[in-house]
C-alpha cells in the first residue's frame, strides 16, 4: 500500500522562504512514491506552489488561517499577549483552530510532519498509528510549544532540524533524552546551476561595467541588510548591490529616514523560477545575517556557481568552508564585510575558483536528491 505523508506548514502555500522551500521540495520528491498531502493556510498561492501542484500528484488542503503579516497578528503581538505569542504563533495556532478541521485533513496519514513546532499541538489528537514528526527550521522554540512540550512530546516520534548547530541548541533546551536528527535542506541543482539565463531588469538599473553583489531573503536588520546598505554606500562607483525579498518594517523605516545609495537596488520577492536568473546576474552573493540555522539561499547561490560572503554564525560554517567556497566574517562587522567583498570581486580567478568549489560542495552535500533519500529513510525507513 502506498504510504500517505502529510506535510503541515501554515505558510507553505502563500509565502516564500527557506522553510517553505523545504516543504515544497519535500512534497515533490516524496510524491514519486508516496501519496503526499500538503496542509497549509488558504490564500493567494505562490508561483512555486502552483508549479508543484501542476507537476505532481500532491493534494492541497487549504485551511482558513490568520497570516503572520495581517493587521490582526500585529495587534496581538503589540497587545497584552506579546510576551506569550509572536506572529508566527498566531499563524500556526489559527491553522489548528478548530482542531476537528485539521484533524479531518490529516485522517489516514501514515506520517505527519509539522514545520513549525506550535503546529505539533495537534499531535495528541491524532491517530496513534501515525508517525508524528516535528521539523525545526532553527533552534528557536515557539513560546506556546515550549510551555506545552511535556504534553506534546509524548506523541512525537521524531524530531528533525537543518544543521548540526541547530541540533545542539535544541537538544540543550529540551534536555533529558531529547534526540534530534539532522537533514540538510537541498536544492534542485538542475534548476540552480551556472547558465546564460539572466534578470533583464537588473541590467536596466545598473552600470554593466561594475561587479554585482546580491542577496536574497527577508530584508531587515536581523539579516544584516542595513549593514549591507552602509557597505554599498562606501562602494559607490565600485559595485552595484541588489537585494530581493520582502522588506521588514524596521528596515523600511531606516531607508525612509536615512535613504539608500543609488547603487543599492531593492527588488520584489522572487519565486524559484526567477531566482536562477538573479543568481546568474550577480558576481558574488552576500549574506550578512546576525543568525542563521542553515540558509537555503547560500546553497542556491553556490549551486549557481557563485562565490559567497557570509556571516560566521549558526549553521553557516557547515555550508560554507572559509576561503574555499567563499569568505566568512563576523556578524555586524562592516569593515570585515567590505574587505571580504573587495577581496572576492577584486579577482576574477578567485571568484571562479570559489564558484566551482561551491557548486561541487552542493552536488556532494546539499542536493534535493540527497535530501529526498534521507527524508525517506527517516520518515519511512526506506532507502
Amino acid at each position: 500500500m502506498t504510504p500517505r505523508v502529510s506535510l503541515v506548514s501554515s505558510s507553505a502555500a502563500t509565502c516564500y522562504g527557506g522553510a517553505e522551500t523545504y516543504v515544497l521540495n519535500a512534497a515533490r520528491v516524496l510524491s514519486a512514491d508516496c501519496e503526499v498531502h500538503l496542509v497549509s493556510g488558504k490564500g493567494a498561492p505562490t508561483d512555486d506552489l502552483k508549479r508543484l501542484l501542476a507537476a505532481s500528484g500532491v493534494v492541497l488542503h487549504g485551511l482558513p488561517f490568520i497570516p503572520r503579516r495581517s493587521a490582526f497578528s500585529r495587534s496581538v503581538i503589540c497587545g497584552p499577549l506579546r510576551a506569550k505569542v509572536n506572529e508566527f504563533d498566531v499563524e500556526a495556532l489559527s491553522l489548528l483552530w478548530p482542531p476537528w478541521r485539521i484533524k479531518k485533513a490529516l485522517e489516514g496519514s501514515d506520517v505527519v510532519e509539522v514545520n513549525y513546532a506550535a503546529e505539533s499541538l495537534i499531535f495528541p489528537l491524532l491517530d496513534k498509528g501515525a508517525r508524528k514528526i516535528i521539523h525545526f527550521h532553527g533552534p528557536w522554540l515557539p513560546r506556546v510549544y515550549a510551555h506545552l512540550r511535556g504534553w506534546v512530546n509524548k506523541s512525537v516520534n521524531l524530531m528533525i532540524t537543518c544543521s548540526r548547530w541547530s541540533k545542539g541548541e535544541i537538544e540543550k533546551v529540551l534536555g533529558g533524552k531529547a534526540h534530534v536528527e539532522v537533514i540538510y535542506n537541498g536544492v534542485d541543482t538542475d534548476v540552480f546551476c551556472p547558465s546564460d539565463v539572466r534578470n533583464a531588469a537588473m541590467d536596466e538599473v545598473s552600470d554593466p561595467a561594475l561587479p554585482r553583489i546580491g542577496t536574497v531573503g527577508r530584508l531587515g536588520p536581523d539579516k544584516g541588510t542595513d549593514l549591507l546598505i552602509e557597505v554599498a554606500r562606501t562602494m559607490q562607483g565600485k559595485a552595484e548591490f541588489f537585494a530581493a525579498g520582502p522588506l521588514d518594517g524596521s528596515l523600511a523605516q531606516i531607508i525612509e529616514r536615512e535613504g539608500a545609495p543609488p547603487n543599492f537596488h531593492l527588488l520584489e520577492p522572487m519565486p524559484n523560477r526567477k531566482l536562477p536568473g538573479f543568481y546568474n546576474s550577480i558576481d558574488c552573493f552576500v549574506l550578512p545575517t546576525l543568525f542563521e540555522a542553515f540558509s537555503i539561499t547560500l546553497v542556491e547561490a553556490m549551486a549557481s556557481g557563485k562565490a559567497v560572503v557570509a556571516s560566521r554564525t549558526g549553521g553557516i560554517p557547515e555550508v560554507v568552508e572559509h576561503n574555499k567556497q567563499g569568505i566568512l566574517v563576523e556578524p555586524k562587522d562592516g569593515a570585515a564585510l567590505r574587505k571580504a567583498i573587495d577581496t572576492v570581486i577584486g579577482s576574477r580567478s578567485l571568484m571562479s575558483d570559489m564558484g566551482e568549489a561551491g557548486r561541487a560542495r552542493v552536488l556532494e552535500k546539499f542536493s534535493v536528491e540527497r535530501m529526498g533519500r534521507e527524508i525517506r529513510q527517516l520518515f519511512l525507513g526506506a532507502s
